[in-house]
């Protein structure tokens, strides 16, 4: 398993690999996704000017700031296909990133063949906090720094004055800057980097609905940077690279934000599981890490993995994730009833 939700080939009740929405997805949005198909007729819109007008004035309300516009933000078949776009157009020979992180960074930088990556250790004892030292790693022969705020797997998110430092370092050593804030609008403490982008002219921030909207089917991801970077970038993606239903989708999504208050309630709702399933998970006898956002990274010595799957229930067995090893799992927050019957099935643990 390299990704959650590899459900395809397994018995399962209970999916708690994949970092969804505790809330599930509006009912706007799943109204969107079928009206679109009185649309499949229709070629989507080329420019994607509604999603991308919409897109921005949401992440605008969420940063509190009318920080960018439509022409800084471009959609995407979800946030993979963004992120490796936006390698093959900063196309570095020296990559800079966290070790654990999201597989996604490494795949799309191995693609290129000959790009020498440098992982940065996060380790239990600093619970997988970003160093005030990463900064001071950051050189003139650094093409490209990738982070995720938070970080996945282990749900850290960066703190504001040091997210600061290393987009101004990054700013001044002419490197690229990666950040993923797909599960950023899910998260406590946060800072959304879009504010930076007149401070770092080479600074790419990924996001997508998928997440926040419970909507991984649907494959809806943008990416926000300048006007220029944007330009270049959509030349090196497909045209239509968004379906009828994903801009459909993404439209609502934007609506949701910009009409109420389903981000801090979902914020809440996810903070609230978050801590019981910490706590819990302690008293069970796992060794659970502090997560800001709607996952926990915990270790244990059993098998959980397998003794889950029997019982139909699929979580992240991260031992493949490069800087974890054997006994590292993640857990997705979920709503209460579905926590409640996995809680259920360890009292036959032992």
């Amino acid at each position: 398993m390299i990704h959650g939700g590899e459900i395809h080939d397994k018995r399962i009740d209970l999916d708690f690999s994949v970092n969804l929405n505790p809330a599930g997805c509006p009912a706007k949005v799943r109204n969107a996704l079928l009206e679109a198909a009185g649309h499949v007729g229709e070629y989507p819109d080329i420019d994607q000017k509604s999603f991308r007008i919409k897109t921005a004035m949401a992440e605008n309300k969420l940063a509190g700031g009318g920080f960018i516009g439509k022409g800084n933000v471009f959609g995407g078949n979800g946030a993979s296909e963004l992120i490796m776009a936006v390698i093959r157009l900063v196309a570095p020979k020296k990559v800079l990133l966290p070790v654990p992180s999201f597989y996604g960074y490494m795949h799309a930088v191995k693609s290129l063949g000959d790009a020498q990556l440098s992982g940065y250790r996060l380790d239990s004892v600093s619970n997988f906090c970003l160093g005030e030292d990463f900064p001071d790693l950051i050189t003139k022969d650094t093409d490209l720094v990738i982070l995720g705020n938070p970080n996945n797997p282990t749900g850290r998110c960066i703190e504001e004055k040091l997210l600061e430092r290393i987009v101004l370092r990054c700013s001044s050593c002419g490197c690229a800057l990666v950040i993923d804030e797909c599960f950023l609008h899910l998260s406590v403490g946060g800072t959304s980097s879009i504010r930076y982008l007149n401070s770092c002219c080479k600074l790419f921030v990924i996001d997508a609905y998928t997440k926040l909207f419970s909507i991984p089917g649907a494959r809806v991801g943008y990416v926000i940077s300048s006007e220029e970077n944007i330009g270049k970038l959509r030349a090196l993606l497909p045209e239509w690279n968004m379906s009828v239903f994903a801009q459909k989708a993404g439209e609502a999504c934007a609506e949701v934000i910009l009409e109420g208050d389903f981000v801090e309630t979902s914020c809440r709702l996810a903070e609230c599981v978050r801590g019981r399933m910490e706590r819990d998970f302690k008293e069970i006898g796992f060794e659970a890490f502090s997560s800001d956002t709607n996952f926990i990274l915990v270790y244990s010595d059993k098998r959980l993995y397998d003794f889950l799957l029997e019982r139909g229930i699929l979580i992240r067995d991260c031992s493949n994730f490069a800087g974890l090893s054997k006994g590292y799992y993640r857990f997705a927050v979920k709503d209460e009833e579905s926590y409640e019957r996995m809680k259920e099935c360890f009292a036959f643990l032992t």
